[in-house]
């Protein structure tokens, strides 16, 4: 099924790209920066970018690539997600998330941050979850799991014995450089 163009709004962007450009306007604007500014800072950080193109992307005339976008956040001191939904909003408001359609900015918020799947849209969806979280983080940023009871003081014990071993390593290391300062040969 192909995209109406006429679908989008501002000039070739979607709801999504209506939100950056917003958010980048805004967020240029509370640091202080002119689009001068902020594309040479861009240039130099290897994304070279010249202010009449942020002029175009904050009218959203223009789309923002990825690399962009990830750029602009390290610029405007954000994350990528503070630019792609509303931030001042109330978390019922209706707002509008590309390739999904309309639903509650809370809803939005959560499944942005990988808290939870975006919620279905009717029953041909199977709005199975369970390997959702497995999907959008990394191992160690998933919940923790949590021991059984009998098993707690193990854990405790593993991550002990780890630190032990730690200090262990690095007191052997101090060592080692002491000995080869003091013109001690390796054995």
């Amino acid at each position: 099924m192909t995209e109406n163009r006429n679908s989008r709004t501002h000039g070739g962007v979607g709801p999504n790209g209506s939100y950056v450009a917003r958010n980048i306007r805004v967020l240029r604007t509370k640091r202080g920066k002119t689009t001068e500014a902020l594309a040479n800072e861009l240039t130099d950080r290897g994304v070279p970018l010249q202010a009449s193109a942020i002029t175009r992307i904050e009218k959203g005339q223009r789309r923002v690539t990825v690399d962009e976008l990830v750029a602009f956040a390290v610029l405007l001191d954000a994350t990528p997600n503070a630019l792609l939904l509303p931030v001042e909003v109330d978390r019922e408001l209706p707002i509008a998330v590309t390739g999904h359609g309309e639903l509650a900015a809370a809803d939005a918020w959560d499944w942005l941050d990988g808290d939870s799947p975006l919620p279905s849209r009717g029953p041909s969806e199977d709005g199975d979850s369970e390997d959702f979280e497995d999907t959008v983080r990394p191992w160690w940023k998933r919940a923790p799991v949590r021991l059984p009871r009998g098993l707690r003081g193990f854990e405790k014990g593993v991550d002990q014995k780890r630190r032990m071993a730690d200090r262990a390593r690095a007191h052997q290391e101090s060592t080692d450089l002491r000995h080869e300062d003091q013109g001690g040969e390796d054995t």
